[in-house]
Parts: C-alpha cells; sequence; structure tokens
C-alpha cells in the first residue's frame, strides 16, 4: 500500500498510512495538493503558484499565503525528508513523483493510455484491456474534485474545469467501450450497468441510451428498453431542444418489431457446459487472463487435483467472444501414444484428414488464418508431442492462441507458465474464533459448502461443525478434487467424522463422480496417475523427500535421500524434474531455498516409501542427519550466532519432531541423543511441555548403557521441569543426574546438575 494516497475523484480524500488526513484547514491548502500532484511532471514558480491561487492579492501577501499553506500541507502529511512528497527550493515548488504515493487520476490515465498504445485488432474483442478499462470505471468514482469550489481564484477554477471535463470524457469513453465489449460477449446485465454509468454521468448522452435500450431488448426486456426510450426523448428535449438521432428511432423500431439482433453471434465451439458451481479463483481468473492477453501459449501448471482443468475451461469460457472462431477443448488424458494428438485437435475441431496428405499440414491450414483459442488439456503424459504440435501452429497461425494444462511446462519459445494454486485455506488453530462469515470468506470452505450441499440438501455449516470444516480444508491442503471428494462423503459420516479420518485420507476419499475418468474418482488414483509416469529415479527421490515434514533444504535432501537410483551428482537434476512436475515447490521466503510436499502428496510418499522396502534406512538417515544438525546448534547456542542458530531450529522444527517421532519407536538410542542435544533449544525458546515429555520418554526407552546422554537429558528435564514450576521433579531429575555425572566421573556435568540443584533449593 503506497504511503500517501490521493484522491481526486469525487470528494477531495487523502489517506496517509491507511489513516485519513483531515488536517487541511482551508480549500486552498487542498487545491495547492491537487494541482501539484496532477501537474507534477515539472517544477511551479513559487510566484506563479502564488498568483494562481490568490490572484487578487498583492504579490508579497500572496507569497505569505502560499508559504503559509505550504507549511500546513507539509504537516499534513508528514513529508519526510529521506523521501519528502515535495520538493521545495527558494523559487520552486513539485511534488515528488519518487516518493511513495499513488494518485487516482494518474493511475486513470496510465490505464487508458495503457489501452490506447496496445496492439490489439479491436479494443472490444481485447480481454487486457477490458480488464484496464474496468479498473479505470472503478477509479472514477465522481467528478474531478467535485464540490471543490475557489470563489477569488478564477484561474484554478478554469483549470479545474477544463481537467475536469478531459477526465469525464476519458470515463464516459471507457463506459462505452465496456458496454460494447459485454455486449458483443452476451454479458447485457454488465452492459445495462456501463450504460446508465453513462446516463448519470451525463443524462443526455444518447448513445448510452442505445447501449442501454440494446442491453435491455437483447434480455429480454423490451418493455423497459421502450421506456428508456421515452426518458431520452424528454431530457434530449429538456437539456438541448432536440429531438432523437435517426439511429434511435431506427433502434426502437427494431425493438417494437422484434427485429433487432445481437451485434455478433456467439462464437463456434466444444467447450462443456459445467454442471456444477465455479467457486472463487477471481485472483487467478483475472491474472490468467492478463497472460493470456500477453502471449500465444499458456501453460497451466500445478499437482494433480489443483483444479488446472477447470481454471483453464472457466477462462475459455469467458474470453471465447474474443475469438471470432471460438474456443475448443481437446481432452488427452485419454491417449497412452504421441502419434493421435494431431487427430485429437483435428476431431474436436470437426476437421476431417484428407487423403495422402499429413494431417499435420492440413491441420495447419486449417487453423492459418483463425482466430481461435485451443485449449490443450492433460498434456503431462505427452509433453514431447503437444509441445511439437504447439509449436508448430503457433508458428503459422498468428490468431491462435492455446491454454495448456500439465503437471509441467511445455519448454515452447513463447511460452507463459501459470502456477495454478489450491484454493486458500483457513488457518486451523484461529477456526475455533472465527465467525461463520470469516469462515466462509475462504473458497475452499465455499467449495465444501457448495458440494457437499448437492449431496445432502438439509446440510447446513454451523458454528457447532465449522471447525471441523476448516480441518478437512486444511488438511487436504485446498486441492479441489480431495475437498469435492470429501464433500460426497457426508451422506454416510458427520463432517466431524470426516475431519477425524482424513489420517487415512486415501481410503477415505473414493467414490467420486460415475462420470469422471477413472483417476478422478479416488484421490489415491489421482496421484498415481502422475507417480506412475515418473521415472524410477523421479520415483525414489519422491519417495525418500515424503520423510521430511516442513520441507528440507537442499544439503539435507542431498544428505537423506542420496541411494542406488539417485546418486549425489544426479540428484538437483531429478529435484529440477519434480519440481517441474508440480510434485515438490521450491519456497524461496527463507534464507535458504526449500523444497515442500502438499501434506497429501507427503502421505502418498510415505506408502510408496513403506511399499518399496527403503522406510527404515530413509528415516534413520533422515533422524541422524537432524542429530548432527542439533549437535551444532546446541554448541553455538550460547555464542554471537545464537539468533540464526534458534531461527535455523525454529524452521526446522517439524523435522526435528519427525526424527524423534521415529528415532525413539525404533532406534531409542539416536532418540535419546536427539532429545538431549535439543534441551538447550527447547529451554530458549520456552516449549517446556513438549520438551520434558520428549526427555522423559527417551530416557524410559533405553537402558544403562548410554548413560552420558541419559546424565544430559535428566539434566534438561530437570531444568524444564523447575521452569514449569515443578520443583520436586526437577530436584528429582537433577539428583539422577548428579549420580550418574558423579558415576561417569564427568566433573562438568557434576557442576551442571550442583548448579542446577543449588538453584532449586
Amino acid at each position: 500500500m503506497p504511503r500517501l494516497a490521493i484522491s481526486l475523484f469525487g470528494p477531495f480524500h487523502v489517506s496517509l498510512d491507511g489513516a485519513p488526513v483531515t488536517e487541511f484547514k482551508t480549500n486552498k491548502v487542498q487545491a495547492l495538493l491537487a494541482y501539484l500532484a496532477v501537474e507534477a511532471d515539472r517544477a511551479h514558480e513559487r510566484e506563479s503558484l502564488a498568483g494562481l491561487l490568490w490572484p487578487d492579492q498583492p504579490e508579497k501577501a500572496a507569497r505569505i499565503n502560499l508559504r503559509k499553506s505550504l507549511h500546513r500541507l507539509r504537516r499534513a502529511i508528514h513529508a519526510a525528508d529521506e523521501s519528502p512528497f515535495l520538493l521545495l527550493t527558494r523559487e520552486t515548488v513539485q511534488f515528488n513523483l519518487e516518493s511513495d504515493h499513488a494518485l487516482d487520476v494518474r493511475t486513470f490515465l496510465a490505464l487508458l493510455q495503457a489501452c490506447a498504445g496496445h496492439h490489439h485488432a479491436d479494443i472490444e474483442t481485447c480481454p487486457l484491456c477490458h480488464a484496464r478499462l474496468e479498473q479505470a470505471a472503478v477509479l472514477y468514482s465522481g467528478d474531478f474534485l467535485a464540490g471543490l469550489a475557489l470563489s477569488d481564484s478564477v484561474a484554478f477554477d478554469e483549470w479545474m474545469v477544463v481537467k475536469r471535463e478531459m477526465l469525464r470524457r476519458k470515463a464516459l469513453d471507457a463506459l462505452a467501450g465496456l458496454a460494447a465489449f459485454h455486449e458483443r460477449r452476451g454479458e447485457y446485465e454488465s452492459a445495462q450497468r456501463d450504460a446508465l454509468r453513462q446516463i448519470e454521468i451525463e443524462p443526455w448522452r444518447e448513445p448510452a441510451y442505445r447501449q442501454l435500450m440494446r442491453a435491455l431488448a437483447l434480455n429480454g426486456q423490451r418493455t423497459e428498453a421502450l421506456a428508456h426510450y421515452d426518458q431520452c426523448r424528454a431530457v434530449l428535449a429538456k437539456e438541448l431542444g432536440v429531438e432523437p438521432e435517426a439511429e434511435t428511432v431506427t433502434l426502437v423500431v427494431q425493438i417494437r418489431t422484434g427485429q433487432l439482433m445481437p451485434a455478433h453471434e456467439p462464437p463456434p465451439g466444444n467447450l462443456p457446459v459445467p454442471l456444477t458451481h465455479f467457486i472463487g479463483r477471481e485472483q487467478e481468473m483475472a491474472e490468467v487472463k492478463q497472460l493470456l492477453a500477453t502471449t500465444p501459449l499458456l501453460t497451466l501448471t500445478g499437482p494433480g487435483g489443483v483444479g488446472k482443468t477447470r481454471l483453464a475451461l472457466q477462462v475459455a469460457a469467458d474470453v471465447s467472444g474474443d475469438y471470432a472462431d471460438g474456443a475448443w477443448l481437446v481432452e488427452l488424458a485419454a491417449l497412452d501414444q504421441p502419434a493421435p494428438v494431431p487427430q485429437a485437435v483435428a476431431t474436436a475441431l470437426n476437421m476431417c484428414e484428407e487423403s495422402q496428405r499429413p494431417l499435420l499440414d492440413t491441420l495447419s491450414d486449417c487453423l492459418r488464418d483463425k482466430q481461435l483459442l485451443l485449449v490443450l488439456d492433460n498434456c503431462e503424459h505427452l509433453v514431447q508431442p503437444c509441445a511439437e504440435l504447439a509449436d508448430r501452429l503457433l508458428r503459422i497461425a498468428p490468431g491462435l492462441r492455446i491454454i495448456a494444462t500439465s503437471r509441467e511446462s511445455l519448454r515452447v519459445t513463447g511460452e507463459r507458465v501459470y502456477q495454478a494454486p489450491p484454493l486458500r485455506v483457513p488457518d486451523v488453530s484461529a477456526a475455533n474464533r472465527m465467525t461463520l462469515a470469516e469462515l466462509t470468506q475462504y473458497e475452499s470452505v465455499r467449495l465444501f459448502m457448495d458440494r457437499a450441499a448437492s449431496v445432502q440438501s438439509t446440510l447446513a455449516v454451523t458454528s457447532a461443525n465449522a471447525e471441523a470444516v476448516a480441518q478437512i480444508c486444511y488438511h487436504l491442503d485446498g486441492i479441489p478434487l480431495a475437498i469435492e471428494l470429501a464433500a460426497a462423503r457426508v451422506n454416510v459420516l458427520p463432517i466431524e467424522q470426516i475431519a477425524a479420518r482424513l489420517d487415512d485420507r486415501f481410503r477415505l476419499l473414493t467414490g467420486g463422480s460415475r462420470t469422471a475418468l477413472p483417476r478422478q474418482q479416488t484421490l489415491r488414483a489421482l496421484i498415481d496417475w502422475s507417480y506412475d509416469w515418473l521415472s524410477p529415479a523421479e520415483q525414489a527421490l519422491f519417495n525418500r523427500l515424503s520423510v521430511f515434514r516442513g520441507g528440507c533444504a537442499l544439503e539435507a535432501m542431498e544428505t537423506v535421500c542420496a541411494c542406488e537410483q539417485v546418486q549425489h551428482a544426479e540428484m538437483l537434476k531429478v529435484l529440477t524434474q519434480l519440481v517441474e512436475k508440480s510434485l515438490i515447490r521450491m519456497d524461496e521466503r527463507s534464507s535458504e531455498p526449500r523444497y515442500l510436499m502438499l501434506e497429501t502428496m507427503r502421505q502418498y510418499g510415505q506408502d510408496r516409501l513403506a511399499a518399496s522396502g527403503e522406510a527404515e534406512d530413509t528415516y534413520r538417515l533422515h533422524s541422524e542427519y537432524f542429530l548432527r544438525l542439533a549437535e551444532e546448534a546446541e554448541a553455538q547456542l550460547w555464542g554471537a550466532a545464537q539468533p540464526t542458530w534458534l531461527a535455523r531450529l525454529e524452521l526446522e522444527h517439524d523435522n526435528l519432531r519427525m526424527a524423534l517421532e521415529w528415532s525413539l519407536n525404533h532406534e531409542p538410542g539416536i532418540g535419546l541423543q536427539l532429545a538431549a542435544a535439543l534441551g538447550s533449544f527447547w529451554d530458549v525458546r520456552g516449549y517446556l511441555t513438549e520438551g520434558l515429555e520428549t526427555l522423559e520418554c527417551a530416557l524410559a526407552g533405553v537402558g544403562d548403557e548410554q548413560k552420558a546422554w541419559q546424565a544430559k537429558a535428566l539434566h534438561w528435564a530437570g531444568k524444564l521441569a523447575a521452569r514449569q514450576g515443578d520443583y520436586q521433579r526437577a530436584q528429582e531429575l537433577e539428583t539422577r543426574g548428579l549420580e550418574l555425572n558423579r558415576e561417569l566421573g564427568h566433573s562438568a556435568g557434576v557442576a551442571h546438575s550442583l548448579d542446577s540443584l543449588g538453584q532449586l533449593a
């Protein structure tokens, strides 16, 4: 958010750091800021500013008033020396364009200028310019500086009126363009809205009445359309003393006789009619449309079930009116050989193969002069033939646009890749404090509610089950298909039981639509589809990565995951392939890149790892790696590097818990060493209960062969018990540790134990 936000459309409004600024004292100070902000491309002589705002006063008095107004203005907007909003010299004043600010008028003009400079066949069919016009229309919330007037400054009022009229003309043109855009696409209610806004701004604008009448009539509201003609005629007579134009009269005749036809026939295409509601995704839709307007090939990537196909089809349906030859879906999921890919495209386009001629040549000639959108769905198992086909067709068909959905990019020149994210999910730790209204702001929750209602119409999300719904969406990572499969279970299980059974999600989430592809009927089948197309090396790395909880850095991966199928030298290459196939994602928010799995993918990988017989070795390597990390950190926790190491242990906390969980059950010796090494971390960070319970569990699982580690663990358990106020328990633990240290002859350990016992006493 910009530090200073200036709104000049409608009433004058300024906010600083999100708070309204009201200390301007006079209209002259407001006018001064407005003038400087709008005319910020040059420095203004103080003399000319004084003459503009105080023309009837002597020059000296006008200069004094200017100086006072500048002082008030600077105080009101708190101009910072390092990045001031105003650049002042003894002779000039200028608004600083480099400062952290936003001006609605400048943004409005920039959007319209971008439309004017954009290379498109027709602005009425350009989705990118449509989005810009929509933004511009939202910004224009009223006339420029509405309500502001300086009765003693004719020159300023003239400047303001000229700007106001210029901006009003541009807003009206933008709204007219939007109305035409929506009518062309059959979105008549939106066209009505844009036409009505024009009439609100300029009640005698006859072309706007025609747009409104067309939109109403085409939407089946002929009576309302003719009523607006009567209104138009009355306004024109009263305000301008004229009759409607011949074009308006002709339109009325067409409406009355039922001869009015849409300006453009619906484009051809084969996009399926969706049978369920499309939930949320407003931001993703806008981003995909903007990318599609600037690139011939857009590939939507993401893990299975994340909703790539549905997003692509919704975008294609929305923009199909922008393509004279329509939008066409090519479904590739059922193909298992490269050769039929061109045939699948030809079949989708209802194109026949010519005898004694390569199909690809016929296809190329067919598309050469077309304005057409092609959706290539499910390309991941046919990446190479899809890439070759897309490259060939795009080189000879300038009017062709392609949306591809795939686990990985096609790697074609000119391709743009969009990573389709899962749906937003609520924070389960805060779900019990959310109202139902707050909870339903999350797309994942709305999707679950919608699909659950289609199974059980009487089902409602209430305060009693809202937390369970949040848990379902969170633990399923916001994956739409997984959420839909969970919602389908509400006819046999209460929502709370569905949430409780998600640890066994692959058996729970079955029984999808009978008409869906087999891989979309169960969660396991969906991931099987992706997994089965991986190479042995990719499968091995994917399996082993599942032992990491909360992701891992490359160093940890190279240590734990190296195996016969994936040598250390090949690790980065295989990892890159998994990232490209959307099975692993990279998180760059930490100091070094971390590689993460969605929890659903991680649980699947754990099942595969167990089936491979390599689980025990992999978990042992994982535990040993994090034991070394904990011991290295322990040595640094009381020095200057403490903040760095605390942050690193915090980042790896889930992995440390995973290592403890496995080792305490399978390698108690490693578990005891790891728990003892983490004692200082738990102490400093305040993980008192977790640390004490883990240390006591570790102590209970070993015999007498690791007395040194037992002594250390007893010391830290005593420290944590003392921090909790359980001094008797702490004394018992420290006393046992003292006895072991004396038996072992560990003088430093004896000293630590005595020190703690002294403090306890």
